[in-house]
């Protein structure tokens, strides 16, 4: 019977053991899948255009694999968090750049209607100018600025607005040019 219990103790040890050593084991494919990752998250963020697809997958398996993982070398995650770093910086960068050029369409739009405005009353519009403001201000309500909802709404209404105000005198000015030709 003692034999039996020292039998039954000495199995557990050594499945205990074998336990320890497959963790371990595991432990290590894991840590050497993470360093792979972060040379992949470093190669992925140095391309340019950024592999969404395969960013959003390495970014995802590091997480579920880092969640799990104990004794990560700091190297390997310095590199990661660096990569990381990296694109976040360039994303933001992007979206500052987006919002400039936004800005800018924008301020073009409304120097157009303010120039629109101011020179379909002036006495000088010669009808060339005329046909090239009417050409800009359709362009800009066929390909109106990204802006929020109402603020595009508004802007579509002013642009409207002052092609209305050029219209007419784009037409009496081709009627002025064609009552000069049919003078001469």
């Amino acid at each position: 019977a003692a034999v039996g219990a020292l039998r039954t103790q000495f199995e557990s040890a050594v499945a205990g053991a074998r336990q320890r050593h497959q963790n371990h084991l595991d432990m290590q494919q894991t840590h050497a899948r993470l360093s792979e990752l972060a040379g992949e998250a470093e190669r992925l963020s140095g391309e340019e255009p950024l592999a969404r697809e395969a960013w959003s997958a390495a970014t995802s398996e590091w997480t579920a694999l880092v969640a799990r993982s104990e004794g990560l070398d700091e190297a390997v995650s310095q590199r990661y968090e660096q990569a990381v770093a990296r694109v976040a910086q360039r994303d933001e960068d992007q979206h500052a750049a987006e919002e400039r050029s936004q800005r800018q369409q924008l301020q073009r739009v409304e120097q157009l209607i303010e120039r629109a405005q101011k020179r379909s009353s002036a006495e000088d519009l010669t009808l060339r100018e005329a046909e090239r403001l009417s050409r800009d201000l359709r362009s800009a309500v066929d390909a109106p600025p990204a802006v929020d909802g109402e603020q595009q709404v508004a802007l579509l209404e002013r642009l409207k607005a002052a092609a209305a105000v050029v219209a007419p005198r784009v037409h009496d000015l081709r009627e002025m040019d064609e009552w000069k030709r049919f003078a001469n």
